[in-house]
């Protein structure tokens, strides 16, 4: 992780939607990053607090790069510093 990359997170809701069914998350719980990441994300410059692409389900790229063996790739974003 460099200052400007998206950092993409799977936190495993879809597929435990897929192969669970629907869950009420105050019952089953939500994943998410732990708040003890938050000190990694911080020295890295990932930027916190601001999601600009949510609820994303992230199956697909997971299968795709497992596959490849490929974990960095190319996308585009808007950018989330201000000038």
């Amino acid at each position: 992780m460099e200052p400007g990359d998206i950092l993409l997170v799977r936190a495993g809701y879809d597929g435990r939607r897929l192969a669970e069914g629907p869950v009420h998350p105050l019952q089953a719980g939500t994943p998410a990053l732990h708040a003890a990441c938050c000190p990694w994300l911080r020295e890295r410059g990932v930027a916190m607090g601001l999601w600009l692409i949510d609820n994303v389900n992230l199956e697909d790229l997971a299968r795709t790069v497992a596959r490849l063996n490929r974990w960095e790739f190319g996308s585009s974003a808007p950018s989330a510093s201000r000038a």
